[in-house]
């Protein structure tokens, strides 16, 4: 029986780390989403202040 409860431990702990494994590889991606958004928008930001400073 002890055999069983053993394989049950290790497909869980599998599971788990492949879940974590994951949700690492989603927030990796947001957070490159993110950074990249906030990049547009300082670009943005920069060619309107640039633009408006022209006569």
């Amino acid at each position: 029986m002890r055999m069983s409860d053993e394989t049950s431990a290790s497909a869980e702990d599998k599971t788990i780390y492949q879940r974590e494994s994951l949700e690492d590889e989603v927030m990796d991606e947001v957070l490159a989403a993110y950074g990249e958004a906030v990049e547009e928008e300082r670009r943005q930001t920069t060619e309107e202040t640039t633009s408006g400073d022209t006569p």
